[in-house]
């Protein structure tokens, strides 16, 4: 299953992306799950899912795509988590870093991606998100995919020139980070380490990687509502 948040005629909701347009689980859940974060973090996919085959109420074309998420409660990053890239930026260490996103970093699929005013060295990263949905505490490795709800695109742009003394600084500009354009739920994707992961810059398929060029860590970036 696909979800998606978006804008229908100057309207927030979100919904069920299928071959044929959106089904709007906004207008059908109301308040009571007033937007996809809730209806994860409430654990209602099975409730979403039942609507899965119902007519389409407009069109994909109708709809501005949000972030999947947009207020997530944590964003949190793995950089140099691909062999690949390790090897690019000349890094030896086999330990990734850590950093962190704010929500207002993020933008829609087909929104401008912002390039900083206060940078010449505005890069592209091809990265996959990993949204986690039912909450938890002391997670052991074993049990830790059972709190994933699904897995999206995201466009991890980077300011070169800043991140290279603080990854935040270099990660935070406004609209820099594209997210979607929706999320599909982890039961589609029975094994994350076996995603190819692929990236077009101007019409021009880039260099791209495989998640299980990640080693033994258990995710690439993970882009994350937390609880």
């Amino acid at each position: 299953m696909k979800l998606a948040s978006y804008l229908h005629q100057g309207r927030r909701s979100y919904g069920i992306v299928t071959d044929n347009g959106v089904v709007d689980l906004g207008a059908r859940f109301g308040a009571h799950y007033a937007d996809l974060k809730t209806l994860l973090a409430r654990d209602a996919l099975e409730q979403a899912r039942c609507h899965a085959q119902a007519p389409a109420d407009f069109a994909l074309c109708d709809v501005t795509f949000l972030p999947v998420i947009e207020q997530p409660e944590k964003i949190l990053c793995v950089g140099m988590n691909y062999a690949e890239k390790r090897k690019e930026f000349d890094q030896h260490n086999p330990a990734p870093t850590l950093f962190v996103r704010f929500p207002d970093s993020q933008t829609g699929h087909n929104a401008p991606v912002l390039k900083p005013r206060h940078s010449s060295e505005f890069d592209y990263e091809g990265e996959l998100a990993v949204i986690i949905g039912r909450s938890g505490e002391n997670i052991t490795r074993a049990a830790a995919l059972s709190h994933v709800a699904g897995y999206s695109c995201y466009m991890d742009g980077s300011a070169r020139d800043w991140q290279h003394t603080w990854f935040t600084a270099g990660k935070n500009w406004r609209q820099t980070g594209a997210f979607g354009p929706w999320m599909t739920t982890a039961d589609e994707i029975p094994d994350p380490h076996q995603l190819a992961l692929r990236t077009w810059l101007n019409g021009r398929l880039v260099p791209g990687d495989h998640t299980r060029s990640t080693g033994s860590y258990t995710h690439p970036r993970a882009h994350a509502t937390g609880h």
